[in-house]
């Protein structure tokens, strides 16, 4: 067992808080957030945060399709590197026997696929049967600001290198029961006119275990592929002015029983391999 590595491990787990104060704090959506190993990826306390969906209810023709917020939202199918042989690793809709879109995931290294995409870049693109949702989970009752942008850049293909986009708060998705959301801001992002579409809400009242959902589809062009052209990237940034962190992990709950169940065979009470006892901090420092 290496005495620096468990002094280090305590350290950093076990750091003194005096109090836990209510705090600015911001969740970003982001290649580190979202890693693209799962569909869901936890906040501090290990409660969901992040949620990787697709829409489950449309109208219409591909050419002219429409796809409903109705909250009947599921989570995208399955997790692969290197979607559609690109560097980007995320969830998609499906693998077999192709990939197809939608897709949420991380620009894993910079590369060109018609132009080019940078190594950190959160991807969210619609496909032809469902759209892209992101959802982020309020762990507590909050009051946030929301601001970001939404970056069609694919410049590919005329009029197809369009998405909508929609920024709304509602609750947890249930496939089951329909639900509505309230709009905060939505818009046209071309990667021909007008830039990345950006957006910037202040005074937001959410609860515990509501959503803010940002849906990305296809904007129908009456072509059977208006999905054709459009690779998106996104930035999303929820941030509050007073939020109390979940509180540090302990010695005695989160570090005692891992290195009671590796470590304390060797190094605990009776057996001190290398002069060396992990059972108390005052034995490891």
């Amino acid at each position: 067992m290496n005495r620096f590595f468990i002094i280090i491990l305590c350290l950093f787990a076990c750091r003194i808080t005096v109090g836990q104060e209510q705090i600015p704090y911001t969740w970003t959506a982001d290649s580190n957030s979202i890693s693209g190993r799962d569909t869901v990826t936890s906040g501090e306390n290990g409660t969901p945060l992040w949620h990787l969906l697709r829409t489950t209810t449309s109208e219409g023709p591909v050419a002219s399709r429409t796809w409903a917020h109705d909250g009947k939202y599921t989570s995208l199918d399955h997790v692969k590197e290197h979607l559609f042989g690109q560097p980007i690793s995320g969830a998609i809709f499906q693998t077999s026997p192709t990939d197809k879109a939608p897709f949420i995931g991380a620009v894993t290294e910079r590369h060109t696929s018609d132009v080019a995409w940078e190594k950190g870049e959160l991807m969210v693109t619609p496909g032809p049967d469902h759209a892209a949702v992101l959802g982020w989970q309020s762990p507590a009752d909050l009051s946030i600001s929301i601001n970001g942008l939404v970056d069609n850049r694919q410049i590919c293909c005329g009029a197809n290198s369009q998405v909508n986009w929609y920024l709304e708060i509602g609750p947890a998705p249930n496939l089951k029961e329909s639900s509505s959301s309230i709009s905060l801001a939505k818009g046209i992002s071309d990667a021909q006119n007008g830039g990345p579409a950006k957006f910037d809400i202040q005074d937001i009242e959410i609860q515990e275990g509501m959503f803010i959902y940002l849906i990305i589809d296809c904007k129908p062009d009456g072509s059977v592929s208006p999905h054709h052209g459009d690779g998106t990237t996104i930035q999303l940034n929820i941030t509050t002015q007073s939020y109390t962190p979940p509180p540090p992990p302990t010695f005695e709950k989160d570090i005692l029983p891992i290195l009671s169940s590796r470590c304390l065979d060797c190094h605990g009470t009776d057996t001190q391999e290398a002069d060396l006892a992990v059972h108390q901090v005052s034995k490891i420092i």
